[in-house]
Formats: C-alpha cells, sequence, structure tokens
C-alpha cells in the first residue's frame, strides 16, 4: 500500500512532535510532503528532517494553497484561532483534513466546519478527522451527531491513530512533550 502524502499546517509543538514523529516512524504509512511555518528556523529543521524540497516550504498556511491540492491529507496544526479558514479551503479541494483540537473557539465556525465535513465525506473525496472536542463541537454532536474517519476503515482512508496515541507516541519520542490542554474540553 502506497504511503498518505501530507501537507501540514504549523510545525509547532504538535506538528512537530505529533505528527512529524509518526511520519518518521511509519514512512511506508505516513510521508510529509510540504510544511507552511512561519518561523523560518522551524520551517527549515522541519523540511530537511522529512526531505521536503525547498518548493514545498511555505511562510503561511495561505501559501499552501497556492497550487491547489499537492498531497492526498492536510494536517492543520496552526493557532486555534487559525484552523477554521484552512479547514475549510482543504475541504473545499479535495483534501483528507486533520484538524487539532479545537476545532475553532467559535460556536458558528464550527457548525460551519462540521457541515463542511459531513458534505465532504457525502462525497466521498475528503473527510475530517478530529481528535478531541469542545464544548461547541459536543453541542454539535447533540444537534445531530457527525462523521468522522480515522479509526473505523469505513469511513475512508484516513490511517492515522487515535489523537491519544499520537500524544503518546510524540511524547515518547521526544521524552516529554506537550501536554494536551483539557481546559476546554468537556467529558462526556
Amino acid at each position: 500500500m502506497k504511503p498518505l502524502t501530507a501537507v501540514l499546517l504549523g510545525a509547532g509543538s504538535r506538528g512537530r512532535y505529533i505528527y512529524g514523529p509518526y511520519a518518521e516512524k511509519y514512512p511506508n504509512e505516513l510521508r510529509i510532503v510540504a510544511v507552511a511555518e512561519p518561523d523560518a528556523e522551524r520551517r527549515s529543521s522541519f523540511a530537511a528532517l522529512h526531505g521536503i524540497a525547498p518548493e514545498r516550504t511555505y511562510t503561511s498556511w495561505e501559501r499552501a494553497f497556492d497550487e491547489g491540492r499537492i498531497a492526498d491529507v492536510m494536517i492543520i496544526c496552526t493557532l486555534d484561532r487559525m484552523h477554521y479558514e484552512p479547514a475549510m479551503k482543504a475541504m473545499e479541494l479535495g483534501y483528507h483534513v486533520m484538524l487539532e483540537k479545537p476545532m475553532s473557539p467559535s460556536m458558528e465556525e464550527c457548525i460551519r466546519l462540521e457541515e463542511a465535513s459531513l458534505a465532504a465525506a457525502a462525497r466521498r473525496d475528503a473527510c475530517a478527522a478530529i481528535f478531541a472536542f469542545l464544548v461547541g463541537h459536543q453541542e454539535v454532536h447533540r444537534r445531530g451527531g457527525t462523521r468522522h474517519c480515522g479509526n473505523d476503515p469505513a469511513d475512508g482512508e484516513c490511517r492515522l491513530p487515535p489523537y491519544d496515541a499520537q500524544l503518546r507516541a510524540g511524547q515518547l519520542a521526544q521524552g516529554g512533550g506537550d501536554e494536551p490542554d483539557d481546559s476546554r474540553e468537556v467529558v462526556p
């Protein structure tokens, strides 16, 4: 089976310590082919580590969309308040989307993301995987549920492990790593 290719938006804590080590450990499953990161040092070190061509390194998430769809998956690890626009654009282009938590700090944006992910899943050319839920997303669930890919093979080809497993893998690979911010999560 050929590996999924991915564009990583944000090579900070989660991008660098969760998805990066996963791609390193399982190159037959995931290959990161482009990175968007405003910090030049992070961007260049991540690109060097993953063998990303210079023309596939971007100074902003917006630049990562200049050539249209260039990979199977868009992994969005930007700042929380910057999740909505790249996620919507990625789904519009047909990417499978790995969206870090929280989906958005805005309830309205969470609802629009939910609607877009359902529409994309219905087209079968994209899906959205969300590994942790903020209060607003749980409200979306109460209003009628959702469909996610990632852990259920029937939902598509996103084959990355659940968020907790990714966090543990990153912590082990880096000798620690960031702890998740559970202050916005509500346990069902």
